[in-house]
């Protein structure tokens, strides 16, 4: 059996436009991106994996969806830096430092919103009881890229979130030791 797909918003501009089906075509988004054993973290009982205090496991995304990001993001090749002085900012400052690129600046930012609502949130609402913000919120939305010869790590800091999600695009073993 087939279905029906809507092509009226299918926007070529973008590399790997398939990322922008998600409002249009949100079957064929989930059937291509999201993590087949997503739904298993939502049950009521299912255990949640807190490898430390605080931090939550779930399978969020399939590898294709990390391979394409990684694509539109090196594609854009619009990376900061990584250094205090970001023009991006207003006020031009960074606190703390990423070789990023903004979801906004590959206008993926709502559909990044759309993604904290619709797949995240349901997640963080298990783990974190009593704290619902609907729909959530995301001023600073980015893909930051680690390199050895660039930006090996994070320092650890304090900023203004009240949770923090990191998506990892590489495979451990593969792509970093």
């Amino acid at each position: 059996m087939g279905h029906l797909v809507s092509a009226d918003n299918f926007v070529t501009k973008h590399f790997r436009p398939e990322m922008w089906q998600l409002f249009e075509n949100r079957w064929d988004w989930e059937a291509r991106y999201l993590h087949e054993n997503y739904s298993s973290s939502l049950v009521e009982n299912a255990t949640i994996a807190m490898p430390c205090p605080d931090v939550y496991w779930f399978p969020l995304f399939k590898e294709r969806y990390a391979q394409d990001m990684i694509d539109v993001n090196e594609n854009f090749g619009g990376w900061s830096d990584g250094s205090h002085y970001d023009k991006r900012l207003e006020g031009g400052y960074e606190t703390v430092p990423t070789v990023d690129i903004h979801m906004n600046q590959i206008e993926y930012r709502y559909e990044w919103l759309e993604i904290l609502r619709a797949y995240v949130q349901p997640l963080q609402l298990r783990v974190f009881e009593g704290y619902n913000n609907d729909p959530p919120q995301a001023l600073m939305a980015f893909t930051v890229r680690y390199k050895p010869d660039e930006q090996p790590l994070l320092r650890p800091h304090h900023d203004t979130s009240t949770y923090t999600i990191n998506v990892a695009l590489n495979r451990p073993g593969i792509d970093f030791q």
